[in-house]
């Protein structure tokens, strides 16, 4: 019997219910994915088979998936709206659900096996963190989820409709509020599926919980003239509600802003640019991070942050009474469990601000809690990311019943390999991307293949092999340029076998007394001004942080607004199309560089300054002209050169401020001059020669600056891509108004500079 051709619908068994699509190929398999709700998927799988039904003999019902597309992306509105009538006809009152359909399998692989569930951290120390099976293996992926892996758990039989309880947990209410009172005062109540009560019961096992908090879209219940939707509209769209549930032992834990990213940024930006990451920061870095394991050890950090209490709650329920013949800062001595992080790799270690020892360092803050385990109970030895695990955590050792370091001991020395691991990294940063893509890959191969393989109960050579660490003794891969004695102290945090590393107390000491040499020597040198360091002496940030700076503590928020969709004429989008058309010509429109742009920042500030030409006077001297002129002005600087003084303004009643920005005539003006006065005078000032290609460029963004002006608005469906700065400095200047604030200043450009 001839095989039939895709697509077509396949049904599980003998549930005639239990549909699914056969896919063409990976498009069609995508499209039917990419469905949001089961009553579209529903109504796809009605329209093929009646496509499929309707067709004659031998011919094709879809000679390929584009077919599949066309029909749904023209009739999708109507096929969905058509299932839905027909499925209430035939629904029974209260009951019945949609067909079953599931995710469509790939052409010719059988559908894949669903895998066990994912087993849970149960500790009451973080919030539960269900284990991830199968993450794909890629070497030096610092941004991979840690993983946490211990065997499969029997499978719990989930009760049926008929004997599932009202209930899950004491205290837990049948039905929840899913809406504000406020905005609804007639109770509407929903009850937490069957499912979602397994699922807690699953996660939390024995432990008490409550269901507390529905999170909702207000437009279910706001639909059909107020009566709102359909039960089963709300009941098959379960991305709609969330039922939230809590236990009653749980904290919550707040961390602080890191607005320069984390370790691993800086040290792939070290590796981007081939510069050292300086051997006294590493120090730096040393200290903090062994002051954090220490906080985990002891309960309480050597200096507590201004805003956290001295006293320490215990970790676990049983709490002990405080010893009133303690002070407030030792008063839960003895009481506290030391914990082990499980998880230190660099994307884990954030790079804040704020640092008042070395201002020019940014501040170094250990975090990602979510595996911390006691030291005395460690229910997850496999746990963690793979590549930065010891060898006695090793995911790849798990199933080898030989496998001699899963015998070995789990103490902070576990945690104090991942701290060796992220410095030896820093020392390599300098070789360059390329080398440090190599030393991983390395690493990688050792952990996988090498370390399963020789450190077993079976090898006569074990001693020898669990004697060895990550970096050799002749110390070749370590750049010259750092000490042997930092090279020699990071070597012994990454022996293989934690007899063999420091213990907190011998490495606290060493590296507490290398800093405070290093501190003697050079420590005021790291409180001068930035620009009279050496590059050696220099952290690089890439330009990533920018984007976080906005949500640092004391800025000013700005509410995103809705894009409004245009309505160009016609005789608009023929010149925005032009305009675009001719930025793509890259001989006609060199891109500037940078300093480029920087330059013709200064050249056009200067030129109205001291120009006699009629056309520019109103630029210095009518106050709204020269306000939207300023304005301008601070926005390039703000998107080219963020260091340099901006306008500042503390007077909103200013005369002209206010009508500055009320209307576009003001900008309109400034457009104008700078297009027949400001491009001609520069591009023809041999003076300026190498900023031509910038000037150029500027050329180019008043008449696309013209255009948004015109249309108030940028069009969404017309892309120019390889925008400079210039053109988003344009398009600040239009679209985002200053405004007055709490301390006087208006907008984001009108920030008063740091030197005056």
């Amino acid at each position: 019997m001839a095989q039939r051709a895709p697509p077509f619908i396949r049904i599980s068994g003998n549930n005639q219910q239990d549909k699914h699509y056969q896919c063409i190929d990976a498009t069609d398999q995508q499209l039917y994915d990419n469905l949001a709700t089961l009553y579209e998927k529903a109504a796809f799988i009605d329209a093929i088979e009646t496509r499929v039904r309707d067709t004659p003999a031998g011919q094709l019902a879809f000679p390929d998936s584009d077919a599949v597309q066309a029909l749904w992306h023209t009739r999708r509105k109507y096929l969905t709206k058509k299932w839905r009538t027909k499925s209430r006809r035939q629904r029974p009152a209260d009951i019945a659900d949609p067909p079953i359909v599931g995710r469509a399998p790939p052409p010719g692989v059988a559908a894949p096996v669903v895998a066990p569930p994912a087993i849970p951290v149960s500790n009451n120390l973080a919030p539960t963190i269900a284990a991830v099976h199968g993450l794909p293996e890629v070497a030096g992926n610092d941004a991979a989820e840690a993983v946490i892996e211990e065997p499969y758990p029997a499978r719990e039989k989930i009760p049926s409709r008929a004997t599932s309880p009202a209930t899950l947990a004491p205290g837990s209410p049948l039905y929840v509020f899913t809406n504000d009172p406020d905005v609804h005062p007639e109770p509407v109540l929903l009850s937490p599926t069957r499912g979602e009560r397994a699922h807690v019961r699953y996660e939390v096992h024995d432990q008490d919980w409550k269901f507390v908090c529905v999170l909702f879209q207000t437009a279910l219940l706001d639909g059909a003239n107020g009566l709102g939707v359909n039960r089963a509209e709300v009941a098959l769209n379960p991305r709609k509600t969330v039922s939230l549930y809590t236990r009653p032992d749980r904290t919550g834990l707040v961390s602080d802003f890191a607005q320069y990213l984390d370790v691993y940024n800086m040290i792939e930006e070290h590796a981007r640019r081939y510069a050292p990451i300086p051997e006294h920061f590493i120090w730096y870095f040393l200290s903090q991070m062994v002051e954090a394991l220490s906080a985990l050890q002891v309960g309480k950090c050597q200096d507590p942050h201004a805003n956290e209490p001295l006293t320490q709650e215990p970790t676990h329920s049983e709490e002990a009474a405080p010893n009133p013949d303690m002070d407030d800062a030792n008063a839960y001595e003895g009481t506290w469990k030391p914990l082990i992080h499980s998880d230190i790799k660099s994307a884990n270690v954030f790079c804040a601000a704020g640092n008042s020892k070395y201002p020019l360092w940014p501040r170094v803050v250990l975090a990602d809690f979510d595996l911390t385990q006691p030291a005395d109970n460690i229910q997850h030895r496999f746990c963690g990311t793979r590549g930065w695990q010891p060898p006695e955590r090793n995911t790849y050792g798990r199933n080898n019943d030989k496998y001699a370091p899963a015998a070995w001991e789990i103490s902070e020395k576990s945690d104090i390999y991942g701290v060796g691991l992220i410095a030896y990294r820093m020392l390599l940063a300098v070789t360059g991307t390329a080398n440090l893509k190599r030393i991983k890959e390395d690493i990688m191969t050792r952990v996988r293949d090498r370390w399963p393989a020789t450190l077993l109960t079976t090898n006569k050579k074990l001693d020898a092999a669990a004697g060895r660490s990550l970096i050799s003794n002749d110390l070749n891969d370590v750049p010259v340029m750092y000490s042997i004695k930092l090279a020699r102290l990071v070597q012994r945090c990454l022996y293989y076998h934690p007899d063999h590393r420091y213990d907190l107390e011998d490495l606290e000491g060493e590296v507490d007394t290398e800093l405070a040499r290093l501190d003697r020597l050079y420590g005021e040198m790291y409180r001068k001004d930035v620009n009279e360091l050496d590059d050696g002496q220099k952290i690089c940030k890439s330009d990533d942080h920018k984007a976080f700076e906005k949500f640092a503590i004391g800025q000013p928020y700005n509410p995103p607004r809705k894009r409004r969709r245009l309505s160009p004429s016609a005789e608009q989008d023929t010149a925005y199309r032009a305009v675009v058309a001719d930025w793509a010509d890259e001989h006609v429109y060199p891109r500037p560089d940078s300093a480029a742009q920087a330059g013709l920042i200064a050249a056009m500030q200067k030129f109205v300054e001291s120009s006699d030409i009629a056309h520019l006077e109103e630029l210095r001297n009518d106050k709204s002209v020269h306000h939207c002129f300023q304005y301008l002005l601070s926005c390039l600087k703000h998107r080219i050169t963020p260091d340099a003084p901006v306008a500042h303004v503390t007077d909103w009643a200013e005369e002209g401020l206010e009508a500055a920005f009320k209307t576009n005539d003001f900008r309109t003006g400034v457009l104008t001059r700078m297009s027949s006065a400001i491009v001609p005078e520069l591009l023809g000032d041999a003076e300026h020669a190498d900023i031509h290609d910038a000037v150029t460029a500027l050329g180019h963004v008043i008449r696309w600056a013209t255009l948004l002006l015109d249309m108030n608005g940028e069009p969404n469906n017309i892309n120019m891509a390889d925008k400079t700065e210039l053109h988003r400095a344009f398009r600040d200047w239009i679209f985002i108004h200053p405004y007055p604030n709490a301390d006087g200043y208006t907008g984001f450009a009108y920030l008063k500079d740091a030197a005056e």
